[in-house]
Formats: structure tokens, sequence, C-alpha cells
């Protein structure tokens, strides 16, 4: 990733994260604002945090997962950063199966997703994704278990790039 934002309204705060990765020189530049909506208490913090080789945020690292070997029983191992706070991720490709989505039946590989994240999105039971069985792995539906309740989403629609060039 070169640059992750994220911009939340929870029912005591209102969050707004930027992250800006600079993986030649191994640092990311983290500015988190935080707004406690009952005393309107603002904190703030801003600067440079090391940056683990290969660490992704939490939206690449669904782009990162599905360019590796997606057979059953397969592990995927990968650090994941929040905050400029890495955290280790596993992946572990569970098998095949039919799932419902808006476009229909699809075939899928379903994986369960294990993260050491702690706060907001700290993970509270298991987590799934599932991805769709050809070689491309397109995210087709997420369900996971996080400290504020459940998070859920599942595809819409599918839309094939022009490809580079």
């Amino acid at each position: 990733p070169y640059k992750f934002t994220l911009s939340g309204a929870e029912s005591r705060y209102i969050r707004k994260y930027l992250e800006l990765f600079d993986h030649p020189g191994k640092r990311q530049y983290v500015h988190t604002v935080n707004q406690k909506l009952k005393t309107g208490e603002v904190s703030e913090e801003k600067g440079y945090k090391d940056l683990t080789p290969l660490a992704q945020d939490s939206i690449s690292a669904l782009y990162f997962a599905r360019t590796q070997n997606m057979e059953p029983g397969v592990t995927i191992r990968f650090p994941m950063t929040t905050n400029g706070t890495v955290w280790e991720t596993e992946v572990v490709v569970l098998g095949r199966e039919e799932i419902s989505t808006p476009m229909g039946k699809l075939r899928a590989i379903k994986a369960k997703v294990q993260t050491k994240f702690r706060g907001v999105l700290q993970q509270k039971g298991d987590s799934y994704i599932w991805f769709s069985d050809d070689t491309r792995h397109f995210p087709l539906k997420f369900e996971a278990k996080v400290k504020i309740g459940w998070v859920t989403g599942i595809a819409k629609k599918i839309e094939n790039g022009a490809g580079p060039g």
C-alpha cells in the first residue's frame, strides 16, 4: 500500500486515520485524530514510525492474500499495520464451497483469518473470507466478530478491468 485513510463515526468517538507508506525508506507517516463525542476532547498523533517490509493495511491485506497459493491446507502469514502498529496476520485456506451472492451462486475458496489487532477492530471470534475459485481470487464475502459487534460484507458486482497497457 501507499496510502490508507479511515474516517469513522462510532457511538463515543469520531476517528480519522491517515497512513502514508514509504517502503524504500522502511517508514510510514501516521496522522490520527480521535474526538470524544461526549466531551468534545480531541487527541491527535502524527509522525513517522518504522515500517515492517511487506506490511499491509486492512484493505490491501485482502488483495495481497489473493495473490498467494489458495490450495486447501495452505497457511499465508504476513504483517499488517494499523495506526503505525504492526500485527501478525494468518490466513488458513479451509476448502472450496458454493456460496450465494447477489451475482448468483458462485464457487468459492473459504479461508479463516486470524489477526492480532487490538482496539475497535480487535478480533473477538472467528473471521472468514471467501475468494472466487478461479485464478483471480476476487474477495466475494467476509464475516468477522470484532469488539464492537459483527462486520460482514458481500460483493454485489465484479467488473473486469482493461488490464495494463
